[in-house]
């Protein structure tokens, strides 16, 4: 009777350890498909807000003394053009990428000239 009783609590013993390890395995296989997920989307976000700086030089190029009081959302490239700020001759154009709630700002510095812009920085 002591020969079963041992065999069926290692059998018990045994089976819990190998469900908790299976159990922590699927949860960090869990963790690193979020995780990758979300640097996924950061990545995207990142050529969205891009998208947007494209627009406000677009738009820049439209109308040299464009300035945005509130920010102008662009639904269909996932970003908004957060602001426009006059510098002198530069125009500091602020922007985020905002697909899947995974936000990348960039800035970006334009100036302008006569008859053309020059793209000075991007962050």
């Amino acid at each position: 009777m002591n020969k079963g009783f041992i065999a069926i609590t290692v059998t018990l013993f045994v089976t819990g350890i190998l469900l908790a390890l299976v159990f922590t395995s699927s949860i960090e296989a869990g963790l690193f498909y979020d995780q990758a997920m979300k640097k996924k989307y950061r990545t995207l976000n990142y050529f969205y807000a891009g998208d947007c700086i494209d627009q406000a030089i677009v738009m820049l190029a439209h109308d040299y003394f464009l300035t945005i009081k509130q920010s102008i959302e662009i639904s269909e490239y996932n970003c908004a053009i957060l602001s426009i700020k006059v510098e002198g001759d530069i125009r500091a154009i602020t922007t985020v990428g905002q697909f899947k709630n995974a936000y990348v700002f960039r800035k970006a510095s334009v100036k302008l000239k006569d008859h053309n812009l020059e793209i000075v920085s991007q962050e």
